[in-house]
């Protein structure tokens, strides 16, 4: 569906934007405005990520429920490593030669904290050899990269969530992924922190034809409210956190807030209509592109930080960032995603056309 690109697209420039507002030094009183203003609509990078967290719920609960077979399971993992690992790989290894030889080392008090130890990281050789082997944030040599290892163990699990909401209910799952939000921040299974997020997007999907009558069945303004409600449940924990870890609150509010986004994206034929335009649909296409490059581009943009920016500064300073990440986004899609998802649609019907052929030759 083109509007889930759209919500994709959005979803990744709320990243970029909050990074990119992060980056700059603030007083406490500055950050606590921006945080109880209408700027925290667009610089919830926490809300984004959840947003990527229940689409991909959503978007992979059908080709799941494809993988139940032997081939078909082959055939889902095949497309979701090609479709995760390579730019990842090409993402570190970007990263990795630039903090090397390009990023600027010095720590003006203009930037954060969090940016100066940016900055500053260059993992040695073994330390990123360990790292290409699976998606994580790699000795913080690739800040995001945390998703990315979240994405691809509920990856490896997704058939087996699917399996459950068939043959018994979603309820379960989701009765399963409320307790494993307590798990604490940096545990060894914190990824499973963001089962519920997952769990909702299968959710959706199996509910998609009782959704799709009860949002026929409401007026405009109903629907209205409940992208309302959503946006508001997003964007709400911004409010709550002020250097702090996420208390499970924020979890709860973050996942319900992103489920009823997505419900909206896809039946709701206003918001539909809205992201399924033109420009958004082509940030949707790159988002992971986007995603990956956006941090360096940050970094390489903050030598120009030689003071601490004023509002209107530093308004400048995030749209620069901005514009120049969906610049650079493509030509990585162009010579890196996209020949990745091409090899896994290849890969994955070559494995098709041959688990045919030892049928026709079993019979």
């Amino acid at each position: 569906m083109e509007a889930l690109d759209g919500l994709r697209g959005i979803a990744a420039s709320m990243v970029v934007v909050a990074h990119s507002v992060s980056a700059l030094a603030k007083p406490v009183a500055a950050t606590f405005a921006l945080q109880q203003s209408p700027v925290a609509l667009i610089s919830n990078g926490g809300g984004g990520v959840h947003l990527f967290f229940v689409l991909s719920g959503y978007v992979l609960a059908r080709p799941a429920t494809a993988a139940f077979s032997r081939v078909g399971l082959f055939q889902f993992y095949t497309r979701r490593v090609l479709r995760i690992h390579p730019p990842y790989v090409a993402g570190l290894l970007l990263s990795w030669v630039l903090s090397g030889w390009v990023y600027e080392r010095t720590a003006p008090d203009a930037l954060s904290e969090m940016m100066i130890a940016m900055r500053r990281v260059h993992i040695s050789v073994p330390a990123l050899l360990h790292s290409l082997t699976f998606p994580g944030q790699a000795y913080v040599q690739l800040p995001v990269g945390w998703t990315l290892k979240v994405e691809a163990w509920f990856s490896i699990l997704l058939p087996l969530l699917m399996l459950v909401a068939m043959r018994l209910h979603w309820v379960l799952l989701a009765l399963i992924s409320i307790p494993l939000l307590t798990i604490p921040y940096e545990h060894t299974f914190d990824v499973l922190r963001f089962a519920l997020d997952f769990t909702f997007g299968i959710a959706i999907w199996s509910e998609r034809e009782a959704l799709a009558r009860l949002f026929g069945k409401l007026h405009a303004s109903a629907r209205g409210l409940i992208l309302m409600a959503g946006v508001a449940m997003l964007t709400s924990p911004v409010y709550f956190i002020l250097n702090q870890k996420q208390p499970v609150r924020s979890l709860v509010l973050y996942c319900c807030g992103a489920a009823l986004i997505v419900m909206c994206a896809v039946h709701s034929p206003g918001v539909r209509n809205f992201l399924a335009k033109p420009l958004l649909g082509f940030i949707g296409r790159v988002s992971y592109s986007l995603y990956l490059i956006h941090a360096p581009v940050i970094i390489l943009l903050t030598p120009w930080v030689t003071h601490r920016f004023n509002f209107f500064e530093g308004t400048l300073f995030v749209v620069v960032c901005l514009l120049m990440s969906y610049a650079i986004a493509p030509l990585f899609y162009v010579v890196i995603e996209g020949p990745a998802m091409d090899a896994g649609y290849r890969a994955s019907k070559w494995l098709a056309r041959r688990a045919e052929r030892d049928r026709n030759a079993d019979t």
